[in-house]
Parts: C-alpha cells; sequence; structure tokens
C-alpha cells in the first residue's frame, strides 16, 4: 500500500515512483517477500518512501545523507555484477550526455540480476515543444532559468527505439507503455510553476497534486505521452511485457474524466488566477504608494527650496532698506555739521544771478 501523504507529492513525481511501486509487487516472488532494488539517479531518495519495506540502494552523482545511499555516476557503478534484483531509474537518462548513454544503459544491464525499468521523456516533436514551452514560461514570466529541463535542451532527448536497441545489446529485451499524458502534463506543469512564483501557496500547491494524483493519474498512460516506461527481463521472464500490455489495454479503456472532477480541477486554476489577482492589485498599490509618496517628497522639496529663496530675497531688501536708513541719518548729519551749512552758504553766494 502506498501511503496516503505521498500524493500529495508533485504529480510528476508521483507517476514515476508509484510505477516502481507497483511494478515491484507485480513481480515479488512471493506476497510480502522483499526485494533488492537499486534506483539510480534517484537523489533525494523518494523510492525509500514507495519501498519502505524492500532493500533499497539510492545512486546520484549529488551527495546525500539518506540510508544506503552511493555517491556515483550511472555510468560506472561501484556495484558486482547481478547484485540488485531490480535496476531502475526514472528521469535520469536524458541528463545523460548523449555519448554516455550507451555506457549508462550497459551498466543498469550488469549490476541486475533480473529486471531493469527506466523512465524518460524520449524525443519527440510534440515532447520537445512542449519543454520549449515550459521553458520560456519560467524564463519570461517567472524570470528564473530551469535548470534541469535546460539539460533535456542541452544533451537532446534520448531516441526511444535507440534505447530499446541498446537494451537488447546488453542481453535485456524490452517493452514499453505511455506515461504523464502530454496535454495534460504541460497545463499543471504550467500551472505548478506559476504557483512557485507566488508566497503563502504551499497548501494550494498541495490540494492541485492530491486532486490531480487522485483522480487524474491513472488515466494517463495514453499518446501523446511526456515519457515512456521501458522494462526488460535479462532472464526472459514475461512479466514485464505483461505489466507494460496492462497498461496498454487500460489505456485504450480509458475514459474522459467525469464532469465533475473537471469542474474541480477549474475551481483549483481559477484560485490560481484569484492569487495572480491579489499579487497584481498589491504590487499595483505598492507602485502606487511609491510613486505617489516620491511625488509629495519632490513637491516638499521645491516647496521648501521656495521659502528658502523667499526668505534669502526678504533678508536682501531687508539689509538694501537697512542700508538706506543708515545712508539718510548720514546725510542728516551731515547736513546739521557746521562746515556743511557754511558751504553751502558760500556755493549760494557765489551763483550767478
Amino acid at each position: 500500500m502506498i501511503r496516503p501523504d505521498l500524493f500529495e507529492l508533485p504529480f510528476d513525481q508521483f507517476q514515476r515512483y508509484k510505477t516502481v511501486h507497483d511494478f515491484v509487487d507485480f513481480v515479488r516472488p512471493v506476497p510480502g517477500g522483499t526485494m533488492k532494488v537499486l534506483d539510480v539517479g534517484g537523489y533525494p531518495g523518494l523510492i525509500l518512501d514507495f519501498l519502505p519495506d524492500d532493500d533499497v540502494t539510492v545512486v546520484d552523482v549529488l551527495p546525500g545523507d539518506i540510508p544506503n545511499y552511493v555517491q556515483a555516476s550511472g555510468a560506472k557503478l561501484p556495484f558486482d555484477d547481478g547484485a540488485f534484483d531490480l535496476v531502475c531509474s526514472c528521469d535520469t537518462l536524458e541528463h545523460v550526455a548523449e555519448a554516455e548513454r550507451p555506457s549508462f544503459i550497459a551498466e543498469l544491464a550488469r549490476v541486475s540480476k533480473d529486471f531493469i525499468l527506466l523512465t524518460a521523456p524520449f524525443a519527440d516533436e510534440r515532447t520537445h515543444l512542449a519543454e520549449e514551452i515550459l521553458f520560456s514560461y519560467v524564463w519570461k514570466v517567472l524570470r528564473a532559468e530551469f535548470t534541469t529541463l535546460k539539460e533535456h535542451l542541452d544533451n537532446g532527448l534520448p531516441d526511444y527505439d535507440q534505447t530499446i536497441a541498446w537494451l537488447k545489446d546488453v542481453g535485456v529485451p524490452a517493452s514499453g507503455f505511455h506515461s504523464g499524458y502530454l496535454y495534460n502534463w504541460l497545463p499543471m506543469m504550467v500551472a505548478k510553476h506559476h504557483l512557485l512564483a507566488h508566497p503563502d501557496t504551499a497548501d494550494l500547491h498541495r490540494r492541485v497534486d492530491l486532486f490531480y494524483n487522485l483522480n487524474f493519474s491513472a488515466d494517463d498512460h495514453r499518446p501523446p505521452s511526456y515519457r515512456r516506461v521501458v522494462i526488460g527481463s535479462k532472464t526472459g521472464d514475461k512479466r514485464p511485457a505483461a505489466f507494460c500490455q496492462s497498461f496498454k489495454v487500460a489505456a485504450d479503456a480509458a475514459t474522459a474524466t467525469d464532469d465533475g472532477a473537471k469542474l474541480e480541477m477549474f475551481r483549483m486554476m481559477t484560485d490560481l488566477l484569484d492569487v495572480d489577482l491579489k499579487r497584481d492589485v498589491s504590487e499595483l498599490v505598492h507602485q502606487l504608494k511609491g510613486s505617489m509618496t516620491e511625488e509629495l517628497q519632490a513637491a516638499q522639496g521645491a516647496l521648501a527650496d521656495r521659502d528658502r529663496q523667499m526668505e534669502d530675497l526678504r533678508n536682501v531688501i531687508k539689509a538694501q532698506n537697512e542700508s538706506l536708513d543708515e545712508l539718510h541719518a548720514l546725510v542728516a548729519r551731515v547736513r546739521n555739521f557746521l562746515p556743511y551749512k557754511i558751504y553751502t552758504k558760500l556755493s549760494k553766494a557765489q551763483r550767478p544771478k
């Protein structure tokens, strides 16, 4: 049984590891028996939650501190031949450089005693376009680079038929089926990255994933799909082919999701718009408030400058008035000075008549 809380995981991750969980239960030697499983490229170790009673080892190039974790390259695994009952690799092949992919596949086969399961987005015009749309959305709208998706674009997606051929070359005949209905995958990925740009949306994020995982995930194994699941057996076990065929039959028989589920998904999408609207209004108010504050400060500064100029002008006028008053007082004193009076009388007497 899968723990109920795991249904709240991001829908893309949930789909990958639920497939691994279902296949392990499908091929267990006995009910309740333990299988030895290796997850290549499995950081941060979600598989441990989906296979809690199995002997699971996780390998990745990143450092990790979870139980049974080994830091190593998938193209050079530090394990003995046939060390694991099942070797899986979920959405990792597309992150491997194209030249190393045959070695990567060969190493998965070498350390497996029997089963190999890998999932990956494979080269397809629609898948490539969907990734470009998502990458552009995150870059242009959220102002961030989707680094893991950039590796897909830089490396190029693996070829499905070539991957099947590589497995056959190392003695692992394999079958496959679709996973992640593309026309659900793209809008869900856009919606989830839209949510990441907003604060306080963690609960809504979980509810969207929970609802999708409960109501849509089971019908996602149909073309066109974002990824494919490839499963093979070194010993010629027919169960991987039977497991793949069961998903193909289910996809052919899948019916459209009922109207109630569609309405609920629509309601949650409108919640996203509501979050976006609230954010935009808040930003607009903040911008207007900032603009008004700046304009008010500028006006107050201009008024203060004018007041200072008026005060300077008043001081100049006052100084001029004081100077005139002093000049008038000086003239009055000179006129009352006796020598000035005598000079004035002499000047009048000498004027021609």
